[in-house]
């Protein structure tokens, strides 16, 4: 998903419809309300977006880069807004052709349980990307909330 599209979604009142937010907020374990929750989503500014962006928008230039520091939690706002889903577990295995590759099924399984609701830091991504080495090529299939 490109900075563009995700800004749409701003723009579009996404972070001010409860609709779109489906699951329960957690921090650390704690459930968080509405108000707590929505002041965690929130630029470097302060303004609702991702952590990364600016007074809310994303650097200029980068419309058409990937968006980055959202959240489990927005970037599934984001897929309901848009009438998608975000991927489960065994879609990512077959994105990276799963299977027998112990390590890799170990990182995957631990970036997608770390990233759901009731996980003890489930609002946050990890500061890692989730990738998969093919004929020496590293295929990047995941950003982060940094």
């Amino acid at each position: 998903m490109t900075n563009r599209i995700f800004k749409e979604f701003v723009t579009n009142g996404g972070y001010r419809k409860r609709e779109f937010w489906k699951h329960e907020f957690l921090k650390e374990g704690t459930k968080l309300n509405w108000e707590e929750a929505m002041a965690e989503f929130v630029d470097s500014t302060g303004r609702p977006g991702p952590s990364t962006w600016v007074g809310g928008d994303y650097p200029p230039g980068k419309e058409g880069y990937p968006v980055s520091g959202v959240s489990w939690y927005e970037a599934d706002a984001f897929a309901e807004y848009a009438h998608k889903n975000l991927p489960s577990i065994l879609h990512w295995r077959a994105a990276t052709g799963g299977g027998s590759d112990p390590v890799l099924n170990y990182s995957l399984s631990t970036v997608l349980i770390a990233q759901a609701p009731g996980y003890k830091a489930g609002h946050q991504l990890l500061k890692s990307s989730l990738f998969k080495k093919e004929k020496e090529k590293v295929v990047d299939f995941a950003l982060v909330r940094q």
